[in-house]
């Protein structure tokens, strides 16, 4: 009978992680340099993946650019999004469900070969 408690007890603390971890909204900052317009991001999380909420790209040094994102996933590419730039800002909400597995990886481009920072919102799923 008290193995069959412990067994139960440990299931029930597996779920609450899970649940707790599927909640978990996180972000991430890549900085595009200052003379390629170019960043990176790679998902190294161990046993979850990000889904993507929104990209938001800010302190652009161009005032006007398109910042183009695309993911790779084993050695295939896609075009996650652009986001147009006003007065160095812009923000894309993800409307599609776009999931980064461990060593996916996130690429940036600006269209202007200037810096800005990109900050990546997302949620932890098990």
């Amino acid at each position: 009978m008290k193995k069959h408690r412990i067994a139960i007890v440990s299931l029930l603390l597996i779920a609450a992680a899970a649940i707790v971890l599927a909640a978990t909204p996180f972000t991430e900052t890549v900085t595009l340099g200052t003379t390629t317009g170019t960043g990176a991001y790679t998902n190294a999380r161990d046993y979850v993946a990000v889904k993507l909420v929104t990209i938001e790209v800010f302190n652009s040094l161009a005032s006007s650019s398109t910042v183009t994102v695309s993911r790779v996933r084993s050695g295939r590419t896609n075009t996650v999004g652009s986001i147009a730039l006003n007065s160095g800002a812009g923000i894309h909400r993800e409307t599609n469900t776009i999931y980064l597995f461990k060593g996916d990886v996130l690429n940036f481009a600006n269209s202007t070969a200037t810096g800005a920072v990109a900050e990546i919102t997302g949620v932890l799923e098990p």
